[in-house]
């Protein structure tokens, strides 16, 4: 049984790590996929799955504004990470998908965070702690 005929799943984080998976597993079960991609970044691998790359950037909330308004989505996929030396979306990026996706009616948003935010916290090592904080204190906020 194929889900082809219903809204597709937006995916904003889509071009590697757990968001990639996530259009790999959708799309092998025949649901429709859309992602956000960055326009810098390469969205080839994810067209080639026949996943609809939809450029946009999650740090401008009125590019997620647009990419939301470019279709009825079932459901919001948020799997934010970024590079050393890149401004972090965990937190921005993060709340400017949520609002975008009240706005747009849509029901379900799935937001992939780490062990060590929220109530997680002490299952990490503190040296975990010290070196990802800062990330793991943002996307703490996002979850909240």
């Amino acid at each position: 049984m194929t889900n082809s005929d219903e809204s597709p799943v937006m995916i904003f984080g889509a071009t590697r790590g757990t968001g990639l998976e996530a259009a790999r597993i959708l799309t092998g079960r025949g649901d429709n996929v859309a992602a956000v991609v960055r326009p810098a970044s390469d969205g080839s691998e994810l067209e080639s799955m026949g996943v609809d790359v939809i450029a946009g950037d999650v740090m401008d909330a009125d590019s997620v504004d647009a990419a939301m308004s470019s279709g009825s989505y079932r459901a919001v996929i948020i799997s934010l990470g970024g590079k050393r030396g890149e401004p972090r979306p965990d937190l921005i990026g993060a709340n400017n998908v949520v609002d975008a996706a009240l706005r747009h009616g849509v029901r379900r948003t799935l937001m992939i965070t780490a062990i060590g935010c929220g109530d997680s916290k002490p299952a990490v090592a503190p040296k975990v702690i010290e070196v990802l904080g800062e990330v793991l204190a943002r996307k703490t906020k996002a979850e909240d």
